[in-house]
Parts: C-alpha cells; sequence; structure tokens
C-alpha cells in the first residue's frame, strides 16, 4: 500500500508539472507493483492512476517560452581513438546532458524555434582535459547556441589513464528536438520583442537598449519588424531588427534614424 502511495505522488507531481515522459515510466512501475503487492485496496489504486494516464495522456503540450521542454537524444560517439572505453566516453557525456539540455532550453525561452543535430568532435589528453572542441558538422545555424555549447565541452572532465602519453579523439552526435506541438507555432508580437532585445543588447549593450523603451513590433507578410524608441523630442537612431514570424530567426539587425 505504502508503494502506491509514493508511485501515485509522483505520478500526479510529473502530470501537474508536465512531465509525460516521465509518466510512462511510473505508470511501468505501478504495474510491475502490483504483482508483489496484495489487496482491493491497491488493486484500486493501480486502476485509478492508471485510467488517469490514459486521459491525461492525450492533453496538448505547452508551448510557450517559459515552460517550453527541450529534448535531447544521444546513440554514442560514432568515432573514438586511443585507449580509451567507449563506455567511459558515454559516462561522461551523459554526466554533462543536464547542462547541454539547459543549454538549447535556454535559447528556446529566448523565443527562438529550432533544432537539429550536432556531432562534436573534441580530443582528451591522458589526465582527461579536453582538448581544442569543435563542431565537426550541424545543421543548427544558431551561432550563440553553438558557441555556448562548445564552451560547456571545455569544461568537461575525463578519467585519467594509465598511458601519459594517450590522446583520445571523439566524435559524438546529438540529437536536439522540440515537442511536435511546438513545431509549427508561429511567432507572435511579445516573442519578437523578446528575440529582438536578445539581439539588440548583444549587439548595442544592454543600458543602450534599455533607454529605447517601448519597443513596438509590426507584422508584414513573414516577418516581424521590431524597433526601439527615442524620447519625445530627442533625436537619434534606434534599433531595429527583422525577425522571421514563422521561425523566430533573427533576419536583420541594425540601427536607424
Amino acid at each position: 500500500m505504502q508503494t502506491a502511495l509514493v508511485c501515485g505522488w509522483l505520478f500526479l507531481y510529473t502530470r501537474f508539472r508536465g512531465l509525460q515522459r516521465l509518466n510512462a515510466v511510473v505508470v511501468g512501475h505501478i504495474s510491475s507493483t502490483v504483482i508483489s503487492e496484495k489487496g482491493t485496496g491497491m488493486k484500486l489504486i493501480i486502476l485509478l492512476l492508471v485510467t488517469s494516464f490514459v486521459a491525461f495522456a492525450g492533453d496538448s503540450l505547452t508551448c510557450s517560452n517559459e515552460t517550453i521542454r527541450a529534448f535531447v537524444t544521444i546513440s554514442g560517439p560514432t568515432f573514438q581513438s586511443g585507449i580509451r572505453k567507449r563506455q567511459n566516453i558515454t559516462r561522461t557525456v551523459m554526466a554533462n546532458m543536464a547542462n547541454i539540455r539547459m543549454i538549447y532550453t535556454e535559447r528556446l525561452r529566448t523565443g527562438l524555434r529550432f533544432e537539429g543535430k550536432v556531432v562534436l568532435r573534441y580530443g582528451i589528453d591522458s589526465k582527461g582535459r579536453i582538448l581544442f572542441p569543435s563542431i565537426d558538422s550541424t545543421d543548427i545555424s544558431d551561432t550563440v547556441f553553438i558557441q555556448k555549447l562548445i564552451a560547456n565541452v571545455k569544461s568537461w572532465q575525463y578519467d585519467q589513464v594509465s598511458s601519459s602519453f594517450d590522446t583520445s579523439i571523439v566524435q559524438y552526435p546529438f540529437a536536439f528536438e522540440i515537442p511536435d506541438e511546438c513545431k509549427d507555432k508561429e511567432i507572435n508580437e511579445d516573442d519578437a520583442i523578446r528575440i529582438a532585445v536578445v539581439a539588440w543588447e548583444r549587439t548595442f549593450g544592454k543600458r543602450q537598449i534599455d533607454g529605447e523603451k517601448p519597443y513596438l513590433a509590426v507584422l508584414r507578410d513573414s516577418l516581424w519588424y521590431v524597433t526601439g524608441s527615442l524620447p519625445f523630442g530627442t533625436q537619434g537612431s534606434t534599433a531595429k531588427a527583422q525577425i522571421s514570424r514563422k521561425s523566430g530567426k533573427v533576419i536583420r539587425i541594425y540601427r536607424e534614424e
């Protein structure tokens, strides 16, 4: 009975947190528990939980910038050299997956919507330090995401190996995905302004952009045209941006009077 209550709490928690993939694991655990537990009450709780799972499974995922979920999957190294074993290489990658997923999620929360594959290439010296991380291939065009990904890989640490002269070379593919429900979401006015501000601050500086509020966005065909403002009676240029309505990609940023 205690096991059922714990599983039930975990199910409801994951349900309301939007973690539907974990729900399947919870239900699977509950289903296996019924074999070892006895009592009508236990079976009733299991039936209610499984029924709830079936009812909730069709709910749509939220696609707002604040709550969007990112998925990152790996399949193991496609190339490696040196004396390090495949399991050792994958273990360290797995230990850093949460950070990689967070980097991806943070980019999506700016309003961008992109997915694709990245093949990382890096060396590992005998002391486990990362050497010359780079991108072997990718179909993702967001340069900020790629730069942050490489910076994170630089911080990885592998175990030391016995040979002081060994240097391993690794190619490791990653697949980045967003929920199907979010792939066709068009960028709205608030999203366009948020994306533009992120790009402006990176180019012109936060202090400059904070002084150009309020920001305005106008939709023309497939592009959002976003512009800053100047205080009444002042002259000068303001930040401007063109944002793809479909993908949220920054087409152009510039300043103009």
